[in-house]
């Protein structure tokens, strides 16, 4: 871990060097890594709280989607993942037009379309829309009554899947159509698309449910949580998959249903905040590495009253932890992270959101040996 930032304030992470030395020591495989701010994207327009975020499929840009300071505006933006560069006209047809604030975005396959799920700022009501790079904005029908907070572009681009969380189901929509699909029930969010695959994982009351896209069939259901999931991720190979369950993350075989690892709850007790929810999953690396992130996760060191983040580093296979960062407050302003992103196909990067500042890119060096599920 690197201190580099340690002296930023409320932009920098404070490394917790006590959790380290009570973690598991890493493998003797594994060499020195630190955990470096590599990026500041450039910020057109400060003032923003983020609510979704999305990596383009060949990892060249960002798209980050929220709502402005009055709560009656709404933002997307995108930039440039490698030089931090804000694109403005180049993607304007992604940008413009909002119906209100975004509270889920997801990127195309082919790289020239997001599908947005917005909340109206006249109406109130949920509004899902496909933006191209070629041509003005395009609403999706939804059904009435139907929940949704998030759209999941499948790996192929011929399905979107929209869901919500405590939803009772999930739709498939096909996006060049508008048409609905097949409606897959009990499947609520969030979903996670097999990498390269045509399976859905999500919850299913405290269960986690495996359904086969193309068919609507229920491949698997895997029982033996005690909480809803609030986070679900797919390894790259798309045989593993990391569950949340109130403070522990579970590491699933999804062919079998086997539970492989079980990573506990990083925070020690007196540390712990009220909400132990994680709310992102991403891997590192092929499968070995995960980075979980729970935004009200603990209470501030330095007031005890305040709620902060906390971001953290495992190594699966050896339940070790290799860092545990947090955020600061600041005159008891609660200012974590907003979304934490890790690229496609894992890779060694991440992207760190803070409302009101525009995104960081961070970047783990040193040897963290590959691993194939």
């Amino acid at each position: 871990m690197s201190d580099e930032d340690s002296g930023h304030g409320v932009e920098g992470f404070l490394v917790n060097r006590a959790r380290r030395r009570q973690a598991a020591p890493p493998p003797p495989s594994a060499r020195a890594h630190d955990f470096n701010r590599t990026a500041v994207f450039k910020d057109p327009m400060p003032g923003r709280d983020w609510l979704s975020a999305a990596w383009s499929p060949d990892g060249s840009q960002v798209a980050v989607g929220g709502r402005t300071d009055s709560d009656k505006g709404a933002v997307l933006e995108i930039w440039n993942a490698q030089t931090g560069h804000h694109e403005s006209h180049s993607v304007r047809h992604l940008t413009h037009h909002l119906d209100g604030q975004v509270v889920s975005v997801s990127w195309a396959p082919s790289g020239s379309q997001l599908a947005t799920v917005e909340t109206s700022k006249h109406s109130g009501l949920t509004v899902l829309n496909i933006r191209s790079l070629t041509e003005a904005k395009r609403a999706i029908s939804l059904p009435e009554g139907a929940e949704v907070s998030q759209a999941a572009w499948s790996p192929d681009g011929s399905l979107l899947a929209v869901s919500a969380r405590g939803a009772r189901s999930t739709l498939l929509i096909d996006p060049a159509s508008g048409q609905l699909g097949r409606t897959l029930e009990g499947l609520s969010g969030p979903v996670a698309w097999e990498p390269g695959g045509h399976r859905l994982a999500g919850p299913d009351g405290a269960d986690i449910a495996i359904v086969d896209a193309l068919t609507g069939q229920r491949e698997r259901t895997i029982s033996g949580q005690s909480n809803q999931a609030t986070a679900v991720s797919w390894a790259t190979q798309g045989k593993v998959l990391a569950v949340s369950d109130g403070e522990h993350i579970r590491v699933l075989d999804a062919d079998s249903g086997d539970r492989l690892w079980n990573l506990p709850w990083a925070t020690s007790e007196g540390d712990r905040s009220d909400d132990p929810s994680v709310h992102y999953i991403g891997w590192l690396d092929s499968g070995r590495y995960l980075l979980e992130f729970r935004k009200h996760g603990a209470w501030s060191r330095s007031d005890a009253s305040a709620v902060i983040s906390s971001i953290t580093l495992w190594d699966v296979t050896t339940r070790s932890l290799f860092g545990f960062l947090f955020e600061e407050t600041l005159q008891r302003r609660q200012l974590p992270p907003a979304e934490i992103l890790v690229p496609p196909q894992g890779g060694r990067q991440c992207l760190i959101m803070d409302d009101h500042l525009a995104p960081r890119r961070w970047e783990i060096t040193g040897d963290l040996p590959g691993f194939l599920p």
